[in-house]
């Protein structure tokens, strides 16, 4: 895809840093930047713990579970914790470990 002079996306398949950042950035906590390099796993690890939290916090907010007391509302507030804690390190490591993830997806390094 090319807009003005910057081709994002280019189509003989490398992987490009400024993509995978850009991904990164909007939707990093979905996973869309692992999916976008090739790394199913990773991606589905991120869709199922940060990804689902923000699912959560917009349908608390959706639904007013926010104003009920009890079990519900601590179900909710331990789920969207849970996936934040175990979510946002790992999104923060990725963005520190970035390049050799690119590397990785266009075939310049290999796992020892």
């Amino acid at each position: 895809m090319k807009v003005g002079n910057l081709e994002f996306f280019p189509s003989d398949k490398t992987k490009r840093f400024q993509d995978a950042l850009i991904c990164w950035f909007f939707l990093g906590t979905f996973g869309i930047h692992q999916f976008y390099l090739g790394n199913k796993k990773r991606g589905l690890y991120f869709l199922l713990t940060s990804g689902v939290s923000h699912f959560l916090v917009f349908s608390a907010i959706s639904t007013k579970a926010l104003h009920s007391d009890g079990p519900l509302l601590r179900l909710y507030f331990g789920v969207i914790l849970l996936g934040y804690i175990l979510g946002v390190p790992v999104l923060l490591w990725d963005l520190i470990r970035m390049p050799i993830h690119v590397k990785r997806a266009n075939g310049e390094m290999h796992l020892l």
